[in-house]
């Protein structure tokens, strides 16, 4: 099964309007209430990052969401190196 991890930043899909017409933040990710259609395809994982308005979004913002992918990355990679090697020992065990 595929796993797609979404990273919730805020910004517009997390807010509201009022009354007012003033937008704001909603207090959680909406994300969260989301029913996977595709439950039976794929995994949709979501993690909140961080809960503010796109133009808020920085330099130390976006080195965060670096860090997080990166180490995403380096975790996926280190399963392929794992598996990888289980089947070079399973082909050795097998000869």
């Amino acid at each position: 099964m595929k796993k797609i991890l979404v990273l919730h930043t805020g910004g517009t899909i997390s807010m509201s309007e009022d009354d007012n017409g003033a937008v704001s933040p909603n207090a959680s990710n909406p994300l969260n209430q989301f029913n996977n259609p595709f439950d039976q395809q794929l995994e949709l994982v979501t993690e909140d990052i961080f809960n503010i308005p796109s133009p808020h979004v920085g330099p130390t913002e976006m080195l965060a969401l670096e860090q997080r992918i990166l180490r995403l990355m380096m975790k996926s990679l280190m399963v392929l190196s794992l598996l990888m090697e289980l089947i070079r020992l399973k082909k050795q065990h097998i000869s």
